[in-house]
């Protein structure tokens, strides 16, 4: 490279460094302004840059008249043409991010934020962000109104179920102490009956509350699902003949699984007891006990007459007994059997599920991992 290339590329060089000096001045100067405004800067700055080493080098190079009038007259023309044109298209990226600011303004409000076309990779990837976090909010919100509504029904629920019994008791308990009665001894059975009832409550309560906090792991064995349907149509079978329900069961042959035999066994009775109170008199509930491809399946199917579309969704909700409390009386339950089923078959990684199957609905626990086949008869009588 010759002399006169390397001053050329110097001055250059030299007044690029100057005006980058002034513009990084310019540049804090403007800090928290708008972002067009600082592109708008930005592109000033480095238009300036390249003027000023055209200018100084075409006057050091000592160009002829005509020749310094065209750099000047080109210099003139290009440099405002250029920042017209740096300002325009600032405006794009500024309202790109004017977008961006009103999604974020919009997360977690009541309508959900509409995604805008973003100019750049970056400005795209953080809307996409601001949606993410605003399809959480929105899901956060929707547990914790339910979970608020669970609650509001719970407290519902203790003060008209505990409220009865709790009233039956003190007038007993009067009428014993003021000895107005001829022969008590009935009233000690009904205050036994209700003591028990309440005693059952808190239990079942004090049980879901474990369930939920993860307190209670199951403790799983291999266990023969011929034997646990065996027993659950067994516990039943007192109530269901009084009721006049006929309760039936069928397994694989030799299905056995690795559960919790005293949890299973009671969520699997809370289902069938659920399904002989639903059941009318000559009724039939039915268990079933199968292998799948890849874990079991235990049905219960009873002749309820179906159960409303609007109410499936909420046969598990904690205390929740329908629109007409069907079996409110002392035999009845108080809404919880359902939810501490859920919570047993969750702390099994499982699922329960429920569905209108004619001439009633079914009840399916599903549980994960393969059973292991033996040679056995699974008819249960």
């Amino acid at each position: 490279m010759s002399t006169d290339e390397l001053t050329v590329v110097a001055i250059a060089a030299g007044c690029v460094i100057v005006v980058g000096f002034a513009g990084q001045v310019l540049i804090r100067r403007l800090h928290g302004r708008g972002l067009a405004t600082l592109l708008v800067a930005i592109s000033v700055v480095v238009l300036a840059a390249v003027g000023a080493a055209v200018a100084v080098d075409s006057r050091v190079m000592f160009l002829s008249t005509h020749d310094g009038l065209v750099v000047a007259l080109t210099l003139a023309a290009a440099l405002p043409l250029a920042c017209g044109l740096a300002i325009w298209l600032a405006r794009a990226v500024s309202v790109a991010a004017d977008s961006l600011a009103n999604t974020a303004s919009q997360v977690g409000g009541t309508e959900p934020p509409r995604a805008a076309p973003m100019v750049s990779s970056e400005l795209a990837s953080v809307q996409d962000q601001l949606l993410a976090a605003d399809s959480a909010l929105r899901a956060a919100r929707h547990g914790e109104q339910a979970a608020e509504a669970s609650r509001r029904e719970l407290v519902a629920w203790v003060s008209h179920d505990l409220r009865t019994p709790l009233a039956g008791i003190r007038a007993m308990a009067e009428a014993l102490e003021d000895g107005v009665l001829d022969d008590p001894s009935d009233y000690h059975k009904r205050l036994r009956i209700e003591s028990d009832r309440l005693s059952e409550m808190v239990d079942t309560l004090f049980l879901l509350s474990r369930l939920h906090a993860g307190a209670l792991p199951p403790h799983q064995e291999p266990m023969n699902l011929r034997d646990l349907v065996s027993d659950a149509v067994a516990s039943v079978a007192p109530v269901a003949e009084v009721r006049k329900v006929s309760v039936t069961g069928d397994v694989d042959p030799g299905l056995v699984a690795c559960v919790d035999p005293s949890q299973i066994s009671r969520a699997l009775a809370n289902l069938l007891i659920n399904g002989v109170h639903h059941t009318p008199a000559r009724g039939e509930v039915s268990v079933r006990a199968e292998q799948l491809a890849d874990g079991i399946r235990i049905s219960v199917q009873d002749a309820c007459g179906g159960i409303a579309p609007e109410d499936l969704s909420r046969v598990f909700d904690l205390a929740w007994r329908g629109r007409s409390a069907r079996f409110s009386g002392p035999d009845g339950g108080g809404g919880l059997g359902l939810a501490v089923t859920q919570g047993i078959v969750a702390a099994h990684d499982g699922q329960v599920s429920v569905s209108n199957v004619p001439p009633g609905c079914r009840f399916e626990i599903t549980l994960p991992g393969a059973a292991t086949p033996r040679s056995q008869d699974g008819a249960v009588r």
